[in-house]
């Protein structure tokens, strides 16, 4: 009779070690918080079009310039000029969408720092994104002088939530890219 309460204790120990091994594996396996809901990020050069889930975006044109004139039609355009040692960087972009969508948002990475984008002289014609339609526009970013002889990443999201798209990233080697004393932006360019 001894020897039933002595395997019942070993099948209760087998079984605890059991369950606390999944349980360690379980916790050492799971996704963090941080990225449980992350973007799917799609990689790519300012040569090619890159397609997200509900947003395509291409590079059209990159320059880096100190000044830049808005020209809002009229005859006395805006001057913008870069703080200090700081220059524009001057994305010429064509986005589209698969649904009707205001434009999400866009970064410009560098290293460990991160730049938001900028208005200069009026909005970009990309806010609104209609299905069907790829609208044509400029995003705009003032970084330090120091920072042109690197490579950056331009990040484009077409939702206001990151979470629910793709994240195109386009990679930058602003090395390569056409440096003018200033550029004139003409109000408008519509897709």
């Amino acid at each position: 009779m001894k020897r039933r309460p002595l395997l019942r204790r070993a099948i209760v120990w087998i079984t605890a070690t059991v369950l606390m091994a999944i349980a360690i594996f379980l916790r050492n396996h799971q996704v963090d918080d941080q990225n449980a809901h992350a973007p799917i990020d799609i990689h790519g050069s300012v040569e090619q079009p890159l397609v997200g889930r509900n947003v395509t975006a291409s590079v059209d044109r990159v320059r880096l310039t100190p000044l830049i004139h808005a020209d809002w039609g009229d005859d006395k355009p805006d001057d913008f000029r870069a703080h200090n040692d700081a220059t524009f960087v001057v994305f010429e972009v064509t986005v589209a969408s698969v649904v009707a969508n205001g434009f999400g948002f866009s970064d410009f990475h560098i290293g460990d720092k991160t730049f938001g984008s900028q208005y200069v002289g009026f909005p970009p014609s990309i806010e609104q994104l209609t299905p069907g339609f790829p609208s044509k526009g400029r995003i705009t970013f003032e970084i330090p002088g120091s920072l042109t002889q690197s490579v950056g990443y331009l990040r484009v999201v077409g939702d206001k939530d990151p979470r629910l798209d793709s994240r195109l990233v386009f990679a930058v080697d602003l090395t390569k890219v056409e440096r003018l004393p200033s550029i004139t932006l003409k109000r408008g360019i519509a897709g």
